[in-house]
């Protein structure tokens, strides 16, 4: 199939798949699922105490931002899914942050930070005098404390859960020495990374929250109305329709929000959100590359990007261990030469081009370290992915069930890249199918339940320490969301475990060359995260390769405020 072929083939597939119509705004009251709304215990209210003030701005209006999904149902880190970032981080406050551009950590709640010359510790100074939401009182260290050892040890309805996996095993114990210090003890020299777990941008994330509140009110109820520290506090959710911020009512030392309020709205169809955004219902949309080029070319929006910011890539599922129930000795998946045909028969360039509207372009691997970049990408041969199918038994081709998985991270164009691959699969003689999963999905991924089936995947930069994401998604023993098992991967994964931190880097980009030569996963683009803002919104900075943390709570008006505080330009 020559290029301008498969260029064609991807945009009959676009057109006949984008434009569906359904999904709604609906802003219901229904309260998290069917559970009745609780009532949250008040605390005796306390005044905020040296803040940083921030003049006589005082926040106005609503930002409505219209999204795929406002979460899965959690809204604490020991939930089933932690509810996704982009919408609690306006809400919480983490010890560290990141900065725009460089992505050097820099202070947040912990003034200052220092390792260890063994690597065995790490001590936190804290800020003084922030307060908790609802009149809980001042943060202090025993809050750090409890929010991360209850993050690893409150009983959980999912393995999935990063603070789990990485922190839990290393942590040895955590000591307050004073109201505003804390110390962070672990069993092997990895302390230099305990600054980047307490961050707001790295993959492990840790908000603080109340000791006080979690402990009088119970974990399932601090799950459904959590009390945290950020400038804006949670006043509504409404599982599977919304949520609302409302900015705190004193002088927050991070940021005085420019709106009042910030509400979240899931609305599953892009052509619904686009409606809505026309007509002016919401400030902010998600769209797919496509729509947010239609819509400033047509003058209705401006063009927001998170540059580099999603990484798609392909899971083939099945490729267990021996030992592992859905182990299954006849899968296709386990040849190497299959799984070598399913890369090299897709043409990534055309999908770059025909999808994210040239905002992307292939990959070699996942994920995003200093090295990617020496991986170069599988090339487009369908005459040698055909040879190499009838090399391994499979010349007319088998059934394969390709996943297309509902996250709040999941690239908008998910759909449209899987309907592409499905047509290039095809076209070297596999019998595919596209099927749109739920959430039950999602939360079985950690027990390696699937076996036979792909799953679309969308990944962000998960910055360094660079080994976490290779562990967590391809070592056996890992309890993430693991996409590959293989003796040599587990060794190379141990090996890396108990090396010093200065030779971790080397063996990371072993375990990518590891994935690169077997084709254990098939990485397709690396692109921009767009989004569509309105006339009624001013100045909004991401920053690069960060999907998640979206800092929607420095979103300027058209007329600026000036509330800036953390991340002044």
């Amino acid at each position: 199939m020559s290029k301008w072929s498969a260029l064609l083939l991807i945009l009959a597939l676009v057109l006949a798949g984008l434009w569906g119509c359904g999904g709604n705004g609906d802003n219901g009251d229904v309260e998290n699922g069917t559970t009745a709304p609780t009532e949250t215990p008040t605390a005796t209210p306390t005044q905020p105490t040296k803040t940083t003030p921030a003049g006589p701005a005082v926040p106005t209006d609503t930002l409505k931002v219209a999204m795929k999904s406002v979460g899965l149902g959690d809204l604490m880190p020991w939930g089933s899914i932690f509810t996704f970032r982009s919408f609690i981080n306006p809400a919480v406050d983490y010890l560290t942050y990141v900065d725009r551009d460089t992505h050097e950590l820099i202070p947040g709640l912990a003034t200052k930070w220092e390792v260890s010359e063994d690597g065995m510790s790490c001590h936190f100074w804290l800020r003084e005098g922030v307060q908790f939401h609802d009149g809980w009182g001042e943060m202090t260290a025993e809050d750090v404390k409890f929010s991360l050892e209850a993050a690893i040890t409150t009983p959980s309805r999912s393995t999935a859960v990063d603070v789990k996996n990485m922190v839990g095993p290393v942590l040895d114990r955590i000591e307050t020495p004073s109201p505003y210090e804390v110390v962070m003890y672990f069993k092997d020299p990895v302390a230099s990374y305990a600054p980047h777990w307490m961050s707001s941008s790295k993959r492990v994330c840790v908000p603080i929250f109340s000791k006080a509140y979690v402990e009088e009110v119970g974990p399932d109820a601090a799950n459904r109305k959590p009390i945290f520290t950020g400038p804006y506090k949670i006043v509504k959710y409404r599982l599977g329709q919304s949520i609302k911020l409302e900015a705190v009512e004193w002088t927050h030392w991070r940021v005085v929000p420019e709106y009042k309020y910030m509400e979240f709205l899931e609305v599953k169809e892009e052509t619904t959100r686009v409606a809505m955004f026309k007509t002016g219902d919401v400030d902010i949309v998600e769209v797919s590359a496509d729509t947010a080029v239609k819509l400033q070319s047509g003058r209705d929006g401006t063009i927001v990007p998170i540059e580099k910011a999603q990484r798609l890539n392909i899971s083939l599922w099945g490729q267990w261990l021996p030992e592992r129930e859905t182990y299954d000795p006849d899968l296709p998946f386990l040849d190497k030469r299959v799984r070598q045909a399913l890369n090299l028969a897709i043409d990534k360039e055309a999908i770059a081009e025909a999808i994210f509207a040239g905002y992307a372009e292939p990959i070699g691997i996942i994920p995003t370290t200093p090295w990617s970049d020496e991986f170069e990408p599988y090339p487009y041969d369908p005459d040698r992915a055909r040879e190499l199918l009838k090399e391994a038994g499979y010349g007319d081709g088998f059934s394969v069930e390709l996943w297309l998985l509902p996250y709040g991270t999941q690239a908008s164009e998910m759909k449209e890249v899987l309907l592409a691959v499905s047509g290039y699969w095809e076209a070297i003689g596999l019998d595919t199918s596209l099927v749109e999963q739920g959430i039950a999905a999602l939360i079985k991924l950690p027990t390696r339940g699937m076996s036979g089936e792909v799953g679309g995947w969308t990944l962000g930069c998960p910055f360094e320490p660079w080994e976490q994401y290779m562990i967590d998604q391809f070592y056996s023993k890992s309890l993430g969301m693991c996409h590959y098992e293989n003796p040599e991967m587990d060794a190379l994964a141990e090996q890396t475990l108990a090396a010093p931190i200065d030779e971790r880097n080397e063996l990371t980009k072993q375990m990518m060359q590891h994935i690169y030569d077997e084709y254990a996963i098939i990485p397709l683009v690396w692109g921009d995260k767009l989004w569509v803002k309105g006339e009624n919104v001013g100045n909004w900075e991401t920053i690069k390769w960060q999907p998640m943390d979206l800092l929607l709570e420095y979103v300027q008006h058209p007329t600026p405020l000036n509330t800036f505080r953390l991340f002044e330009p």
